[in-house]
């Protein structure tokens, strides 16, 4: 059985031969009607203020979950942003290494095609020469040749001579 301040309050006493003084009893009454109201209305305050601690820590704890989800995703995105970023490293490498490799290619062809003109002009520098020399070694013949008929033509030609004598 509940029992509330007014029914303390409003509570009537017998009456009997001897009995305690009614005032008092009243008083006494008065003074736990009150005792009991305030006891009452401070379970009352602590229940509301446990009510809002508990929403509170719900709060809290909806937070504190929030914040958990929230470092998770950031650490799964820098983690996917990392692992981004070192695929496209490892294609701009390869690209580069690729477009390094064209143009030592095309540098190795050129100076392939280069030492191949060298050769070549070294090969027609020879057959010039040659056939320059070969050329010479005839005129210094032919002029060999004309040296002795001319020669030969003085000879004659003081062989007939007539001589003063």
């Amino acid at each position: 059985m509940k029992i509330t301040p007014l029914e303390v309050h409003n509570h009537q006493f017998g009456n009997s031969f001897r009995g305690y003084d009614r005032d008092e009893v009243r008083s006494f009454l008065a003074m736990i009607s009150e005792e009991f109201e305030q006891a009452i209305s401070e379970g009352t305050r602590i229940k509301d203020q446990m009510v809002e601690v508990r929403d509170q820590l719900t709060e809290t704890k909806s937070r504190e979950k929030s914040i958990q989800r929230a470092l998770e995703s950031a650490d799964r995105i820098s983690k996917e942003i990392k692992d981004t970023a070192r695929r496209e490293s490892e294609v701009l490498i390869k690209e580069a290494r690729l477009k390094a490799n064209k143009i030592l290619e095309h540098a190795q062809s050129r100076v392939q095609g280069a030492e191949d003109r060298v050769h070549e002009l070294k090969s027609l520098q020879s057959r010039f020469e040659h056939r320059l020399r070969a050329m010479l070694e005839e005129h210094v013949n032919i002029m060999d040749r004309a040296r002795k008929e001319e020669s030969g033509e003085e000879k004659l030609f003081l062989l007939q001579r007539p001589t003063s004598a």
